[in-house]
């Protein structure tokens, strides 16, 4: 769904933060922004660990919302406002601001504007004379105001965000990166961790897709094909949502007995040379029997943010509020146990470049209770055989069947 917002309350705040905060809270539910939830914020952030600030602001923003929409203000633009944002002081942002706005995001734009204002503000000069001198201490006085304030640094998260957007606007003068120097030892702060889906929801929501695969309504049949796909590639290969939108089936080769899939590459939004990953038996057994004639899963005219509220609509259309990355986080917590709590070689298969981003995606306590409890106590202690999962269902078993007697075949 495209993030519409009502014309009139960004024109009578001018608070493009809060209406970020309204556009991003109706995407993620898959509602109009009029009618978002008074538990709007709680189901926005379900699943992901933010600080209570975070929380407190998303609020305020939709206690302004629903206070200006009490009023009586109904109508909603039809397209996203083209912002000219005459209201900067800075005539080079201004520019930088009407360049992005062509192919970026609204929020993105809004957001990269506000990091250099800010830099640019407490440095005392424009925004093109800033400094690698002016961004450290910028950062320095935010460290310490968040020291004064909760007792530790900015999160890694942030300061990956101002430095980007002062490399962006770095980009846009045509001069070199300020930042290229600056160290604020990012591995050492804490980031936001990623909490992986449970298994029961992931379980519940591929059954809802295969029910749902046999709908006589072509188009939703085709639509749960998509999402049970989508969801196979992330929780048991580990595709980021962008490279699972990118999959195309076709592209399943055999090299010894064993199917890969190409994993698409991008840099700076052009395709790279694609890299080829050991294709999952699950993973396998959906394209040979989902998608035999080949092609794209996903659309090429799709867009990533399209792909990405289909599975969150979809999850939310049979009560499982979710996070597409909480897939990916899922496949890291079972592979760290499955490799024997080896975590570089789940570095390794995730395709992290520091081990501290790998151990975000990790999370021991959500398990299946009888791993917890062999591992806790050691299998030496239990007086029975560990319990074995429940089997999977009918039409799973028959598709890993057929799998094997496929690649007895061909080998």
């Amino acid at each position: 769904m495209s993030s519409r917002v009502a014309t009139g309350y960004v024109k009578e705040t001018t608070a493009r933060v809060a209406g970020g905060h309204i556009n991003a809270m109706a995407r993620r539910l898959c509602v109009d922004p009029a009618d978002l939830p008074i538990d709007a914020v709680a189901l926005h952030f379900a699943g992901r660990s933010v600080s209570s600030e975070t929380v407190e602001v998303y609020s305020s923003s939709l206690k302004a919302w629903r206070a200006w929409l009490h009023n009586g203000a109904k109508s909603f633009a039809d397209e996203r406002q083209d912002i000219d944002y005459s209201d900067l002081d800075d005539a080079d942002l201004q520019a930088w601001a009407r360049k992005m706005r062509r192919r970026k995001a609204k929020n993105t734009v809004d957001g990269y504007i506000r990091q250099v204002r800010l830099i640019a503000r407490s440095a005392g000069c424009g925004a093109a004379e800033l400094t690698a001198e002016d961004v450290e201490a910028h950062i320095d006085e935010a460290d310490d105001r968040q020291m004064a304030r909760k007792g530790e640094l900015l999160r890694a998260n942030t300061v990956r965000a101002k430095l980007a957007a002062v490399r962006a606007f770095c980009r846009f003068l045509r001069k070199a990166d300020i930042t290229a120097g600056l160290d604020f030892e990012l591995d050492e702060r804490n980031s936001s961790t990623t909490l992986p889906i449970p298994r029961e929801s992931l379980m519940y929501l591929l059954d809802c897709a295969e029910v749902e695969m046999q709908d006589p309504d072509a188009e939703v049949a085709l639509n749960a094909k998509r999402v049970r796909s989508v969801l196979l590639q992330q929780s048991t290969m580990g595709h980021r949502i962008h490279e699972a939108h990118a999959t195309d089936a076709s592209g399943l080769e055999y090299r010894d007995g064993r199917a890969y899939l190409p994993l698409a590459q991008f840099k700076r939004g052009q395709r790279q040379a694609p890299i080829w990953l050991r294709c999952s038996a699950q993973v396998e057994a959906d394209i040979r029997e989902n998608w035999p004639e080949g092609g794209r899963i996903i659309p090429e005219w799709w867009t990533v943010s399209r792909t990405r509220t289909m599975l969150v609509a979809f999850g939310l259309r049979h009560g499982v509020i979710f996070h597409t990355h909480q897939l990916r986080a899922r496949f890291a917590t079972d592979m760290y146990r499955a490799t024997g709590n080896d975590i570089m070689a789940v570095k390794r298969y995730m395709r992290h470049r520091s081990v501290k981003t790998t151990e975000r995606y990790i999370h021991l306590d959500d398990c299946d209770p009888v791993h917890d409890i062999a591992y806790a106590l050691g299998s030496d202690l239990t007086s029975r055989p560990p319990v074995k999962p429940a089997p999977l269902p009918g039409p799973r078993r028959v598709v890993a069947a057929e799998s094997k007697r496929w690649l007895a075949e061909i080998q």
